[in-house]
């Protein structure tokens, strides 16, 4: 098992109904500046570098946005079963972008501590539905399943391959 990320970070809430990728990579660069010389940005601050139109942030944005060098996040995009395959050791944070139908679309979780096929998640959507500006964001527990509800999916995680989940 990894860190136990829950005793040192408070979840992250989205601000709006659409920003759960700026939520996660906010909570994703401060767990990352735990342990690593890692800028930490607000969700604010995401928001007004990556401007994201539509309905949340695609896999293919999730890469443009991970690119970036104020970011550093390496962001494949996996089948459902590749994905499965490989997440054999998710302990140290990885954002996946994911089809999520209960709230109608992409959304975005960060993925860590693995236990057996069930990860915990920061899930920036809680309350749900809740009002944007005042979601706090919480800790869940998931199986891995749940994620692979869709054809493709985005993991974003740092760019080294010792982090437990490898390239194809």
């Amino acid at each position: 098992m990894g860190c136990d990320y829950t005793k040192y970070l408070s979840p992250v809430g989205q601000n709006g109904d659409r920003t759960c990728w700026a939520a996660c990579i906010s909570w994703w660069l401060s767990a990352q500046a735990l342990v690593l010389k890692r800028a930490k940005k607000s969700q604010d601050e995401l928001l007004g570098m990556f401007p994201v139109q539509g309905k949340g942030v695609t896999p293919g944005q999730l890469k443009v946005i991970g690119d970036s060098p104020s970011i550093r996040m390496e962001v494949d995009i996996w089948s459902s079963d590749l994905f499965q395959a490989r997440s054999e050791d998710v302990n140290v944070p990885v954002v996946i972008a994911f089809n999520y139908p209960r709230i109608g679309g992409t959304h975005a979780n960060v993925l860590f501590n693995q236990n057996g096929r069930n990860v915990w998640a920061m899930e920036p959507y809680y309350p749900y539905p809740g009002e944007d500006g005042k979601r706090t964001g919480r800790y869940v527990q998931r199986p891995l399943s749940f994620y692979c509800s869709n054809i493709q999916i985005a993991v974003g995680r740092l760019p080294v391959a010792e982090v437990g989940i490898t390239p194809a």
